[in-house]
């Protein structure tokens, strides 16, 4: 089952979202992502604005949900490799 966003929302408002959802606090999504409370907290504050795609991963796979959806296609840019010219990486 695919959760559908608007593209208005940011990525720290459907972290947020998705966490609220499972009636999660930040230190649990933290522990069963295997990230600190800490990182969580940045996320969905917008201090964090760029995670890693380690980061994104755990993220999607706890709060269940595709990397896309997470992300959402307006932040799909974050998981290509900048630098390269297309086609090469």
């Amino acid at each position: 089952m695919s959760t559908t966003f608007t593209q208005s929302e940011s990525f720290a408002e459907r972290v947020r979202y998705l966490r609220r959802k499972k009636y999660w606090s930040q230190r649990q999504l933290a522990h069963y992502c295997g990230l600190s409370q800490g990182l969580i907290q940045g996320i969905e504050q917008g201090r964090r604005p760029d995670p890693t795609l380690i980061t994104l991963r755990k993220l999607s796979r706890a709060l269940g949900v595709s990397l896309i959806d997470l992300v959402g296609e307006d932040d799909g840019d974050a998981l290509e490799t900048s630098g390269c010219p297309a086609g090469e990486f």
